[in-house]
């Protein structure tokens, strides 16, 4: 049964731990291109880099998925889904149409419906890696689906489908070497999914990285060590990363995540601290919930956490990997829990559980200041 909670756990983060995600010109208005006039003109106002390009006089079409990523927001999802609904209605053949509107549908957490527009765009695309790429992660999204709200007979459910996902996944790099993100997430599938990974295989995978992309390579290699209990080895590399590419704050976010997980809260809060001098990226906000965390595992600085959550809550980003507010409030909870103001806790707990009724950790706490 251990095993049975390992493979959720493990579905759930396949998506979560494939890397940091950033995207640009957070303020501008997302917008869905469908035609070249409109598309020339999104690029000149600013905007092109938040619409969706749909391109058909090219066989697969400029920087789509990056832009469909780069919407923000349930709501400008929303529109995306209906302007590309009307798209395929007009070109139902469309290959791009079909793995865009997927993507879409997933990021809505509209997962069968994804399935079916994925299946249809990879089977049009069938020689674009792209397109395999979305379909994997459909899948991966499908199977932490699965997982998650199926109880016992889900877990072992979706363990039986994990082949599919690494199959697309693998057609996916085949076809596309370059799509450093698809690689990054199958060296993570070989170093954690019991029964099916594979440790070894996924530190070779990673150490194949390092020619075509050094700093991405090093640094999975480095999250390779890590998951293979070479911790020292994995800091050490890190720490090397930090040096060879000063100009990304990534390196630096590997390291300090490797230092939390390895329990080295003091080095690793150093090192996620350098992130508050860089740009307002997912790197800087991700080191703000794991500074937050590491204070709230060991009891401690209650004011610094809250005044981090307040940060957090006020900028209340919009990246797909970001923490959402639900482990903010959670954290939040903690922090006053051991700062003494019970009230307050409850009330941040009690608002942690609105936004996800299902989490443990909100759940515990509130429990135990329910009892005393």
């Amino acid at each position: 049964m251990r095993t049975s909670f390992k493979v959720l756990a493990i579905l759930i983060l396949l998506g979560l731990l494939s890397g940091a995600i950033v995207w640009s010109q957070m303020d501008s208005d997302p917008t869905v291109v469908i035609d070249q006039d409109e598309l020339d003109k999104a690029l000149s106002s600013g905007a092109g880099s938040m619409g969706i390009v749909l391109e058909d006089k090219q066989e697969w079409g400029p920087g789509s998925l990056e832009e469909v990523r780069s919407l923000l927001g349930e709501e400008s999802l929303t529109a995306a889904h209906a302007k590309l609904t009307q798209y395929l209605t007009e070109k139902p053949e469309s290959g791009p149409g079909h793995v865009l509107i997927a993507e879409v549908l997933r990021r809505l957490d509209r997962l069968d419906e994804a399935l079916v527009h994925a299946e249809r765009g990879s089977t049009i695309l069938s020689t674009k890696g792209r397109a395999h790429w979305v379909h994997a992660r459909v899948l991966a999204s499908r199977l932490a689906q699965m997982a998650k709200k199926g109880g016992k007979m889900g877990l072992f459910k979706a363990a039986g489908k994990v082949g599919p996902y690494r199959d697309a996944l693998r057609t996916a790099i085949e076809l596309d070497p370059s799509n450093v993100e698809a690689r990054k997430e199958e060296v993570l599938f070989y170093l954690v999914t019991p029964m099916i990974g594979d440790p070894a295989k996924g530190l070779e995978l990673a150490e194949g990285m390092q020619e075509e992309h050094p700093m991405h390579g090093k640094l999975t290699v480095a999250r390779a060590l890590f998951f293979s209990n070479r911790k020292e080895e994995a800091i050490e590399l890190a720490r090397e990363a930090v040096g060879l590419f000063p100009e990304s704050t990534e390196p630096t976010w590997i390291l300090g995540s490797i230092l939390f997980r390895s329990d080295r809260f003091d080095e690793a809060d150093l090192e996620l601290a350098k992130l508050g001098d860089g740009p307002k990226d997912e790197t800087y906000y991700q080191a703000i919930y794991s500074r937050m965390l590491l204070r709230t595992k060991q009891d401690k600085e209650g004011e610094t956490v809250l005044t981090l959550a307040s940060e957090y809550l006020a900028a209340d980003p919009k990246w797909e990997w970001a923490p959402k507010p639900a482990n903010i409030w959670c954290e939040k909870g903690y922090a006053l829990q051991d700062l003494g103001r019970m009230d307050e806790a409850r009330a941040a707990l009690q608002k942690c559980l609105e936004l996800d009724p299902d989490m443990e950790r909100a759940q515990k706490c509130l429990k135990d200041l329910n009892d005393s």
